[in-house]
């Protein structure tokens, strides 16, 4: 992607809806992801540094940590 002089906002991936789903975007300067867990949970983390501006080539990297926990009440 290519940030202009001035800075860019904007959602640069979605996927899912209201049961689940994940955002990759850049809001106040800095690149966000946002993780909907079966509509339970909101995982959130952000970049600590703004993306500068110029062409950069951005992307995350997802760990899985534990075991899934799909138990409705």
């Amino acid at each position: 992607m290519e940030i202009p002089t001035g800075g860019a906002e904007g959602i640069l991936l979605a996927h899912g809806g209201n049961d689940s789903g994940y955002s990759f975007y850049v809001q106040d300067g800095k690149l966000h992801w946002v993780h909907n867990y079966v509509g339970r949970s909101l995982y959130h983390v952000h970049s600590v540094e703004p993306v500068p501006e110029g062409r950069h080539q951005l992307h995350f990297e997802f760990e899985v940590t534990g075991q899934p926990d799909f138990l409705f009440n």
